[in-house]
């Protein structure tokens, strides 16, 4: 629980930072250091074309596409396994973050980054990362559950740490293709991992069976 509401205190953390005139300009400073650091002089992105290919690759793994189409093939399975108590702790976890994240960035309305032209196209608002968040949520669902089922301790940590890789390196594509500041996916990833905790625990709640 305590790293849930670290988590969620960072999310309200970056809100504030954005929405005070005072802090804005170190929110900025912050904002601008990164993506400044993965361009060249004229703007374009730095490496060899097969690296951006291959950030535009791990970005499309926190496509709304790609995620939706996994977590109904984790809602599926668990539900023919007869884990409906799983099977709606996922369906929750991931629809209910992409809700709350439209929501989000309707209301926030931060721009997208304009220091230069994005590597790829997008067509909502900035704040927070939806791929970052979104992918934070469901990739901890699933992970909690494939940990759950294990009985060696190295099995566990593995499952976690390349859980946390792969949503560490989605939401870094997102600063590298020029679409996203940093503070957008820092509080995508605080907001889908409280989310998930939050959820997870109200559904364990309803279904006791639940670990």
């Amino acid at each position: 629980m305590r790293t849930i509401l670290a988590a969620f205190a960072l999310f309200l953390l970056l809100v504030t930072a954005l929405s005070l005139p005072g802090l804005q300009p170190f929110l900025m400073t912050f904002d601008r250091s990164l993506p400044l650091l993965l361009r060249d002089p004229l703007g374009a992105p730095l490496g060899p074309d097969w690296f951006n290919a291959m950030v535009r690759d791990v970005s499309a793994l926190g496509s709304m596409t790609v995620l939706v189409g996994t977590g109904l093939l984790v809602i599926a399975t668990h539900w023919l396994r007869d884990a409906r108590g799983r099977a709606l702790r996922v369906g929750i976890v991931l629809f209910g973050a992409i809700a709350v994240n439209a929501a989000l960035k309707a209301l926030i309305a931060r721009p997208r980054p304009d220091l230069f032209e994005p590597a790829t196209q997008v067509f909502t608002n900035s704040f927070p990362s939806a791929h970052a968040m979104v992918s934070a949520a469901l990739v901890t669902i699933v992970a909690r559950d494939l940990i759950a089922a294990q009985d060696k301790l190295a099995t566990a940590r593995f499952i976690a740490a390349s859980a946390a890789l792969i949503v560490v390196l989605i939401g870094l594509s997102r600063i590298h293709l020029g679409v996203h500041w940093p503070s957008d996916v820092l509080a995508g990833w605080a907001l889908g991992f409280a989310w998930a905790g939050i959820a997870g625990e109200a559904c364990r709640r309803k279904f006791p069976d639940l670990r």
